[in-house]
């Protein structure tokens, strides 16, 4: 149903969106020798991509539509994404993260938007599940990632928010705003 896969998205993006906080700098330390303080610089790029995303957000989403901006937002992330797995220097890294920033930046909103948007009575519920399970993506992220760097290294634990990102794509549609009843 819509409401599951608005949960799933939540989640998915969340943890995600997470990944950059959590784990840019000590990619750039472990990743490429960076020093700590260098290494810092990248969830800064990060943040401010997506600070200045998130202003002009609104204006995109007018203008195409939640779809698009979650379709393309999610392509968009995945490049990005993946220029940081395969960054040979910290400032194609550094791109990567910016890039990450500016599509994973209309996302979320999109998501809680359209849980906001459901024409169902106990609207208010549902919001919360779908921002309790984006939470839920956000705080168990560190550890997913961590889990799976154990096993592959940090570039290869940087593939599951590839890959998450590329689920949006698949899961765009269910930010359409509800269409209005005819009489």
């Amino acid at each position: 149903s819509q409401i599951l896969l608005l949960a799933l998205l939540g989640f998915v993006f969340m943890l995600a969106e997470g990944v950059a906080s959590d784990w840019s700098a000590l990619h750039a330390v472990e990743e490429l020798g960076t020093s700590e303080a260098t290494g810092a610089i990248a969830y800064g790029a990060f943040a401010l991509s997506m600070t200045a995303a998130r202003f002009v957000i609104d204006l995109v989403v007018r203008r195409f539509g939640a779809v698009a901006v979650v379709r393309y937002g999610s392509i968009i992330a995945a490049i990005g994404i993946g220029v940081v797995v395969l960054a040979p220097a910290f400032w194609v890294a550094l791109v990567g993260w910016m890039v990450f920033a500016l599509g994973i930046a209309g996302v979320v909103p999109q998501i809680f938007s359209a849980a906001g948007n459901l024409p169902v009575r106990k609207r208010a519920v549902l919001l919360a599940r779908i921002v309790g399970a984006g939470y839920i993506g956000l705080l168990s992220g560190p550890a997913i990632i961590g889990w799976v760097a154990s096993a592959t290294g940090l570039n290869g634990a940087l593939l599951v928010p590839l890959l998450l990102c590329i689920l949006g794509i698949a899961g765009a549609t269910s930010v359409r705003p509800p269409t209005p009843a005819t009489t």
